[in-house]
């Protein structure tokens, strides 16, 4: 006995694995199929309510096995019977004698994927669910887990009665029973060798050609009945017209069209599989409008389509958008216009066949020119010290699309309706009304006088000046606006009382004392408090008139 594995084929909606038994082919899967092959619904009864009207009705139906889709699909035998035909072109419906022939061979039935009750070991090509059925008595499910049951198309001599081939759960093998028609049973579909099945879809070498191009159609799978033949058709399925025969065919469309496959022997209404062809004239969708998407009142703009590609019959047309309504405009790749409003101009590449792009739209926005403000008002103090804030607002009239621009000293720094910014030198404020595309409005402006502050020493520098003196210098350090340096001692009780308003000072080197000195008075504050420096007790010891002479740098003694 020899098992042989065939290829897939694409049935309806389901991909099936099919295996042969000594000239049976059967389905390795069951039947999932929710329409009749001409493409009507099969009634779907999923409460027990719509099994028993499919049965009052004597109608085809399924369902799914305790109502989960997952769990695959029952039908009546009705469904089974119906002249619309259950299985998909090139299958049909197994007879007793097909299944009596298969129980002959004893070869191994249950799936080893499924769950039955019994652990099943022996890998099985006709793969047998327990799925149970579903009872015409009530509607109910019965055996999931221990029964496999699959309708024949053989009916019985015993009223409302047709065969079943049933598979349970303690048995290895099958066999035949005469089962209520009305039950839900799965169904496994054999190769019909008189009818040709149809392949799982049409190749094409290109699925979009260019006008004056071809393509290719052909077929990679499928299989043809004896004296069978593959017949294309074009635009229509039923059309009595082929436009040729065989696995292959080259077509020329001019435009976007549907081609049809189906064989010779198929019946009526025609089951078809389908391959639809896009035509271009080579053109390729721009990416974006490029050119100003603002304009001033009674200026003009140029729009140029970008990234683009045109075919051979194609050519840009350009389109004015008023109220939803698209107006033809000009054609052209560039185009100048002079829009009065706010318009929204589009472009797309048509073909003189009519075909085209998706539109590509940019907005134009048109800008009156700025006004001059009105009025400028100073929000601080007219004079600052260096590293304020100074503040102004203006008010005008300010038309769409502008904005007040501020400038310091020709310089523009800020925009918006008021103005605040640190100075540190003196500034000129100027405001003016501008929007980048119309010539700007003249200014106003106002000056501001900033003054300097003062800034501490860095250090205090002492040197000795003399046999008695010392020196005191300010090192670094900046006198602000108006203001002076201050010298300060500091007394027993703690307190500095001033003592000089230069900028170097002499002290007694024979007396400890602390001195400090600081910027004060001006138009601002000092940035601090000033530098402190200690000066220590310097005792000399006489040991000659030379000595002493070096230490006062010379300096004549008259007297000691």
């Amino acid at each position: 006995m020899k098992l042989k594995i065939n290829h897939l084929l694409l049935v309806s909606n389901f991909i099936f694995g099919v295996f042969s038994v000594f000239g049976q082919v059967f389905q390795t899967v069951d039947l999932d199929v929710k329409t009749y092959r001409n493409g009507d619904s099969i009634f779907f009864a999923k409460t027990a309510q719509d099994w028993q009207q499919a049965i009052d009705k004597g109608i085809g139906a399924y369902c799914f096995t305790k109502e989960s889709e997952n769990r695959g699909i029952l039908y009546n035998w009705f469904a089974v019977n119906d002249s619309r035909g259950l299985a998909p072109q090139g299958y049909k419906i197994p007879t007793v004698t097909d299944f009596e022939n298969l129980i002959q061979q004893q070869i191994p039935l249950k799936s080893s994927f499924a769950f039955w009750e019994t652990e099943v070991t022996e890998f099985s090509n006709f793969g047998a669910v327990p799925r149970g059925y579903r009872s015409y008595d009530g509607g109910d499910f019965y055996g999931d887990r221990l029964m496999a049951f699959y309708w024949t198309s053989s009916p019985s001599k015993k009223s409302l009665h047709s065969y079943a081939f049933l598979i349970q759960d303690e048995s290895t093998n099958g066999q035949i029973l005469e089962e209520r028609r009305e039950n839900g049973y799965a169904v496994k579909c054999i190769r019909n060798f008189n009818e040709s099945v149809l392949p799982t879809f049409v190749y094409a070498t290109n699925s979009e050609i260019k006008i004056g191009g071809s393509t290719v159609l052909s077929v990679r799978d499928g299989e043809l009945a004896d004296d069978d033949q593959w017949i294309w058709f074009e635009g229509n399925c039923d059309s009595k017209t082929s436009i040729g025969t065989g696995n292959s065919i080259t077509v020329f469309p001019t435009k976007e069209t549907t081609y049809f496959l189906r064989t010779k022997k198929g019946k009526q209404p025609f089951v078809c599989i389908s391959k639809t062809i896009r035509v271009n004239d080579g053109y390729k969708k721009p990416t974006h409008i490029s050119g100003n998407d603002r304009v001033c009142d009674g200026g003009t703009v140029d729009l140029t389509v970008s990234n683009g590609e045109l075919g051979v019959y194609s050519d840009w047309v350009w389109y004015e958008n008023q109220q939803g309504n698209l107006y033809s405009i000009g054609k052209g790749k560039s185009i100048t216009l002079k829009p009065t409003k706010n318009t929204v101009y589009s472009v797309r590449a048509e073909t003189t066949t009519g075909n085209k792009t998706e539109l590509i739209s940019k907005e134009i926005q048109v800008l009156a020119p700025p006004n001059k403000p009105d009025k400028i008002t100073l929000l601080s103090s007219a004079a600052a010290c260096e590293g304020d804030y100074v503040s102004f607002q203006v008010s005008g009239n300010l038309v769409a699309g502008s904005e007040w621009t501020w400038f310091v000293n020709d310089r523009k720094v800020q925009t918006g309706g008021v103005f605040r910014q640190a100075l540190y030198s003196d500034a000129e404020i100027k405001v003016l009304a501008s929007n980048e595309v119309c010539t700007n409005s003249a200014f106003l402006s106002q000056s501001i006088k900033v003054y300097r502050k003062s800034k501490d020493p860095i250090s205090i520098e002492v040197s000795d000046f003399s046999y008695r003196k010392k020196r005191l210098a300010i090192v670094g350090g900046e006198l602000g606006d108006n203001a002076q340096w201050k010298w300060y001692k500091k007394t027993k009780t703690g307190n500095y009382k001033p003592i000089s308003s230069a900028s170097v000072i002499f002290v007694s080197s024979r007396k400890e004392g602390d001195y400090k000195v600081m910027a004060e008075g001006g138009k601002c504050t000092s940035t601090g408090t000033g530098k402190v420096q200690k000066i220590e007790y310097n005792k000399y010891t006489y040991t000659g008139w030379d000595e002493i002479y070096a230490k006062t740098q010379g300096i004549v003694h008259l007297g000691f």
